[in-house]
C-alpha cells in the first residue's frame, strides 16, 4: 500500500503535475495573447477613425471656406441665385458603421464623445446640406441671409471643436485617454 507523502514522490504524481502546469501556462499565454490581439485591434479601430475624423475636419475648413464666400458675396450685392448652395458631398463617414457593428466605436468614444460625433456626424450630412441650402434660399429671400450663415460658421465651429479632442486621443490602459492642447 503507498502512503499519502509517497504519492507526491511517485512518477505519476510528477508527470501528471507537469501536465497540469504546462496546460495552466499554455492557457495563460492563450489570454495574454488574446488580450494584446485585442488592444492592437482597438488602437487600429481608433487610428481609423482619427484618420477619418482629421479627413472630415479638413472639410469643415474647405465648408467654412464656402460659406465665407457666400457672405462675401451677399454683403457686396454679387451673388447669383444658383450661387446660393451648401455642399457637404466630400464628407466621408464609411468606417464609422464596421466600427460600430464591431463595437469599438462605443467603447473606444463613450456616451459623451459619441454624442459629440453624432451632432457632427449629422449635420455635415448631404442631406442636411440640402435642407440648409433651401433654408439660405428662403432666408436669402428674405433679407437674412447674412445672419443664418452666421448661424451655420458658428454651428460648424462648435461641432469641430467638439470632437476634434478624438483626433488627439490615444488608447490608455482603462480606455480612451484625452489630451490637452498644448497652449
Amino acid at each position: 500500500m503507498i502512503s499519502f507523502l509517497n504519492l507526491f514522490e511517485s512518477e505519476a504524481f510528477a508527470n501528471s503535475f507537469w501536465l497540469f502546469l504546462g496546460i495552466l501556462s499554455g492557457a495563460l499565454i492563450q489570454h495574454t495573447l488574446s488580450i494584446l490581439s485585442s488592444r492592437r485591434q482597438a488602437r487600429t479601430a481608433l487610428r481609423v477613425m482619427q484618420i477619418e475624423l482629421e479627413y472630415n475636419l479638413g472639410e469643415v475648413s474647405d465648408f467654412l471656406s464656402r460659406v465665407k464666400w457666400l457672405k462675401e458675396r451677399i454683403s457686396s450685392g454679387q451673388i447669383k441665385e444658383y450661387d446660393l448652395f451648401i455642399d457637404m458631398q466630400k464628407f466621408d463617414y464609411s468606417s464609422i458603421a464596421p466600427l460600430a457593428n464591431s463595437g469599438y466605436f462605443h467603447i473606444l468614444l463613450g456616451p459623451r464623445l459619441i454624442k459629440r460625433y453624432l451632432e457632427f456626424s449629422h449635420f455635415f450630412r448631404v442631406g442636411n446640406a440640402e435642407n440648409l441650402t433651401k433654408m439660405l434660399k428662403i432666408e436669402h429671400g428674405s433679407g437674412r441671409s447674412m445672419a443664418f450663415l452666421d448661424w451655420v460658421e458658428e454651428r460648424a465651429a462648435e461641432l469641430s471643436n467638439g470632437v476634434e479632442p478624438i483626433t488627439r486621443s490615444r488608447l490608455g490602459v482603462r480606455g480612451l485617454k484625452e489630451f490637452k492642447k498644448l497652449q
